[in-house]
């Protein structure tokens, strides 16, 4: 019987923790969406902090520093980080955003290129590096993130509709096309998409 009421305990707590965490999840992202980023950043650490170090509520942190200009701690926290998780190429990413920001180019880009070369051989982690280029429009970085991806991996194919699409974005149609054609090596039923691209652009 106890055991019973103590399994129902564990259940009761584990329900709180849950609703609690998503509503200062939901509070954060109002906050963050109506531009309170003080507010924002101090609720997006404390979930940081207190689940698991999830990604996302880190680089949610890091956002609302970008957007109050707090570069120091910026960098204090991604260097932090980068310690403690230095497996973690998209850190360098975010690191090399923060060199951006102050228009410190050149320290960017190694730090992007350092993103690059610590990329591991996962298909989810390649996907995921890549992704955060994109999302700051590195196209190019990218592209090399996909190349070293089917290098590693050792499959031409393995990401040649995604390089097709970054080469359409950048306008260079040899590109898109010789990768989109490669792409359907790996997926023959995108024959009638690939050929509606091909009719657009």
């Amino acid at each position: 019987m106890k055991s019973f009421f103590s399994a129902c305990l564990l259940l009761i707590a584990g329900f709180s923790t849950g609703t609690v965490l998503a509503q200062e999840a939901k509070l954060a992202q109002q906050y963050y969406e109506n531009g309170e980023f003080e507010k924002a950043a101090v609720l997006y650490d404390k979930l940081f902090q207190e689940n698991n170090r999830n990604d996302f509520f880190f680089e949610r942190y890091i956002d609302c520093l970008f957007f109050m200009e707090d570069y120091a701690n910026a960098e204090k926290a991604i260097k932090q980080e980068i310690r403690r998780n230095d497996a973690n190429a998209n850190l360098l990413v975010l690191y090399g955003s923060l060199y951006e920001r102050q228009f410190r180019e050149e320290e960017a880009n190694e730090k992007y290129a350092a993103a690059v070369a610590a990329v591991k051989k996962d298909r989810y982690e390649i996907n995921k590096l890549a992704y955060a280029f994109i999302g700051l429009t590195k196209f190019d970085f990218a592209i090399q993130t996909y190349e070293k991806g089917m290098d590693l991996l050792k499959n031409e194919e393995a990401f040649s509709y995604n390089l097709a699409e970054l080469y359409r974005r950048k306008g260079d149609t040899p590109n898109m096309i010789r990768y989109y054609l490669k792409s359907l090596a790996e997926n023959p039923k995108r024959e009638d998409q690939i050929k509606t691209i091909f009719q657009r652009y």
